[in-house]
């Protein structure tokens, strides 16, 4: 098992057969729209910082699940 800072993984360094556990928070703000609507001033961080790692995995075709 291995811990990684979502704000600097290195892709190329995680073995494909990696499984990713992610909490349900990940989720909520990666698809929560109210929490990035146009009209806000300042987006929380986690808007931006959830879903760019949400899609590194994606695009990385590693598998990942919430519990």
């Amino acid at each position: 098992m291995a811990i990684y800072d979502i704000d600097n993984i290195d892709m190329t360094k995680v073995d494909s057969k990696s499984v990713f556990a992610l909490d349900t928070n990940v989720l909520f703000w990666t698809h929560y729209s109210k929490a990035s609507h146009p009209s806000l001033k300042i987006l929380p961080y986690q808007v931006k910082k959830y879903k760019d790692f949400v899609g590194k995995l994606l695009e990385n075709d590693l598998k990942f699940f919430c519990r």
